[in-house]
């Protein structure tokens, strides 16, 4: 059997192009799949059949391959016109190919031409699409982002948790010592180990409520847990595992956990909003742990049908320029190794996902975030 006969068995197109790009070999395939009648194409220029005035990445492509003896790959859904095939004879609807044009050469002389490789993509991208439709591509991507933001955060904050145990655990420690010298006393003193017990209960029990914190916010999340809770109730998670990291650099969170917003019952996902505040504060933290007197300030309130939250620090605000950016994956104005560049665009996604909106006050003196969700989330 010829080459020519077993290239005509592929199920894909061959077109083989001189350096004028005339067409000097297309297979039964390309016939085949031409949306015009059947045709004979060879001897004709490439041009002539194929190009259209708006194909400019494929012309590039084939005078790369032509002239400097480039390969380049090339799909239809980055360019909508690249050639015109149909998907059966006689049906008027295109299908998507990809192109792989790889220069022709003679030896090792100068490229005498290029073979384009013309591979039906339907399949592929009609998976793609159905994808797309079903919302799966986005979930995916979004899990990811925020799992990958989510560790990067719960490994910010692990210096922050040991303090947070430790202190407490040092805390139990010297009052055992001192109950331990009270009772081998003759005589002890009622009132002191009254005193260091209370302590003990009052302690463990701050151990316990970090390790719910936690607990809570390592979970994995998922996209359907909806959940009625109060921002209140996140946030004091939230702050079980950051209190001691802010009152190491001196910073003072203001919360009034008795203001209306935060003790109003929403429907939400819960476990994707403990991402929010705590990239929040990382995010605030890196920006105004070494100034003087740092503050930040979390305020909410009922807004008709959805919920106003106003996250403040004592920063300078966010210039507009670097604003426009702030929220894109991977944009960070952070020293190498400081940043990951996930923290604000994992929030824009979560805001996202709950109907809600987030942008920068530029009004406000200091820094301020401004997010509106949703009271709940159908």
């Amino acid at each position: 059997m010829s080459d020519e006969k077993i290239l005509d068995l592929l199920n894909i197109g061959i077109i083989i192009l001189d350096n004028e790009y005339t067409i000097t070999f297309s297979n039964e395939w390309v016939f085949d799949h031409l949306s015009e009648s059947k045709i004979d194409i060879v001897g004709r220029n490439f041009n002539e059949i194929f190009n259209d005035s708006s194909n400019s990445s494929l012309e590039e492509n084939l005078r790369d391959a032509v002239t400097f003896g480039f390969s380049s790959v090339l799909s239809s859904r980055l360019n909508s016109k690249m050639l015109k095939f149909t998907r059966f004879k006689g049906s008027k609807d295109q299908i998507p190919v990809k192109l792989l044009i790889s220069p022709f050469k003679k030896n090792d002389d100068d490229p005498q031409g290029a073979i384009i490789q013309v591979v039906d993509n339907s399949q592929v991208i009609d998976r793609e699409n159905f994808l797309v439709e079903q919302g799966e591509i986005l979930d995916i991507e979004r899990e990811r982002t925020s799992n990958a933001s989510r560790l990067a955060s719960l490994g910010e904050m692990a210096g922050g948790i040991a303090h947070e145990i430790n202190n407490p655990l040092a805390i139990i420690k010297g009052s055992v010592s001192i109950l331990k010298k009270e009772f081998g006393k003759v005589e002890f003193n009622k009132e002191k180990i009254e005193k260091h017990i209370k302590k003990l209960d009052l302690t463990t029990e701050r151990i316990a409520k970090i390790i719910i914190g936690i607990r809570n916010i390592s979970r994995s999340p998922s996209s359907d847990e909806v959940e009625l809770t109060t921002m209140g109730d996140i946030l004091k998670d939230v702050l079980n595992i950051f209190s001691e990291k802010l009152k190491i650099h001196a910073i003072n969170f203001k919360i009034d956990f008795e203001q209306a917003g935060l003790k109003l019952e929403i429907r939400l996902l819960k476990l994707l909003f403990y991402q929010v505040f705590i990239n929040l504060i990382n995010n605030s933290y890196d920006e105004i742990a070494e100034n003087s007197d740092p503050w930040m300030q979390v305020e909410v309130f009922d807004d008709g049908d959805n919920l106003k939250i106003l996250f403040t620090d004592s920063g300078n605000g966010i210039p507009k320029e670097v604003a426009k950016d702030i929220f894109v994956p991977f944009f960070t104005t952070k020293d190498v190794g400081k940043g990951t560049g996930l923290g604000l665009s994992t929030i824009f996604k979560i805001i996202e996902a709950h109907k809600g909106e987030i942008s920068i006050d530029h009004d406000c003196l200091n820094t301020r975030f401004v997010i509106i969700i949703p009271k709940n989330l159908n």
